[in-house]
């Protein structure tokens, strides 16, 4: 199991990582860029966590990486495909997303940009759209062995599959948090008498998480649509994430 975790990590992550880092740091030298590349893919997180625990948490980061490097060469299709394979592959990387769809869509207003209102808005409305179709192709690409199914009578589609799918990636009927993880409910669950956890209804649980994570996530998602740099980018994926992980809707490591 570890080898295969070993493996995958290298076919995903370590290229992703290196394409990335010769992206971000094209003035550096490919001596330089690969004692960077060598010193990250041995962190000790990566090794103790995801080896020792068998977890592929880096073939998820693979994809959002891939994602970031492309966003940053502005190649938005292949940043969308990337993000898709990230969040099927892991529901995680939805931690990353809110970023990733602000700085598209301020690419493209800034390549759209006319004299004319009108064909700039025209410009916007069909990249975002160009990409909104990427997005449901490749999702739906992916869920394909979900939603078609085969009996006596031939194919057809298999919502139920789906739907189970579904909810085993999002098991929220555990609750906003199962045993002690390092999220502010869980603090507030064993260190308040506000027993979240228990007091509320399953369904209220997620809108309060939801609503309390995407609140606190404008601030950075202003600053992202004011200024779209790369470097804003970056910090905006870095507060968004945190958020996330800090007041989103967590079950386990989920």
């Amino acid at each position: 199991m570890r080898i295969i975790v070993v493996i995958s990590e290298m076919l995903v992550f370590a290229p992703s990582l290196l394409f990335l880092l010769h992206t971000m740091f094209k003035h550096l030298g490919s001596k330089t860029i690969l004692v960077i590349w060598f010193t990250i893919l041995n962190l000790p997180p990566a090794l103790f966590v995801d080896h020792g625990h068998y977890q592929f948490n880096q073939v998820m980061h693979g994809f959002v990486l891939l994602g970031i490097a492309f966003m940053i060469r502005q190649q938005l299709t292949f940043a969308v495909i990337a993000m898709v394979l990230a969040v099927n592959f892991k529901q995680t990387a939805l931690y990353f997303a809110l970023p990733f769809v602000i700085h598209a869509i301020s690419i493209l207003r800034i390549k759209s940009k006319s004299p004319n209102v009108a064909i700039e808005v025209d410009r916007v409305l069909y990249g975002v759209l160009w990409l909104g179709l990427v997005f449901l192709l490749t999702n739906l690409v992916l869920w394909t062995p979900w939603l078609i199914s085969r009996d006596e009578s031939g194919l057809f589609l298999d919502w139920d599959s789906a739907s189970q799918v579904l909810q085993r990636i999002f098991p929220i009927r555990r609750g906003i948090f199962e045993d002690k993880v390092a999220s502010f409910w869980c603090v507030l669950h064993y260190l308040t008498p506000l027993k979240v956890n228990t007091m509320l209804e399953r369904s209220t649980q997620f809108q309060m998480t939801m609503g309390t994570t995407l609140l606190l996530c404008i601030p950075a998602s202003y600053y992202l649509w004011k200024a779209p740099t790369t470097k804003q980018f970056l910090l905006s994926l870095f507060c968004v994430s945190m958020i996330f992980f800090m007041f989103g809707f967590q079950v386990h490591e989920k």
